[in-house]
């Protein structure tokens, strides 16, 4: 992952187990693919988001370009905005937009 030119270990502050309680609370295996947003246009030069998640039963892969400047019009990017947000503050990185 980059974060901003440097690297180091990732843990999260609150430890894995509140780790996925919050990412289960923010719903993020509910988050679609931009294949299945209705009207989820790309720009040429698209920049973005992709999420692999797997569970015992299942993976999949989430991609979403062009989040960022969605965040207004789409609860999608919206939602993943707040995920990413999170993800920063647990791992104290900052992530590239």
């Amino acid at each position: 992952m980059l974060t901003a030119g440097r690297y180091k270990a990732l843990l999260p502050r609150s430890g894995w187990n509140t780790l996925i309680d919050t990412l289960n609370k923010l719903d993020l295996a509910s988050l679609p693919d931009y294949h299945d947003i209705k009207g989820y246009s790309l720009s040429s030069g698209s920049f973005g988001v992709t999420v692999e998640m797997a569970t015992n039963k299942s993976y999949r892969i989430i991609e979403l370009p062009d989040y960022e400047t969605r965040v207004h019009d789409t609860p999608e990017a919206a939602k993943l905005m707040r995920i990413l947000k999170f993800l920063e503050s647990e791992f104290d990185i900052k992530l590239v937009y």
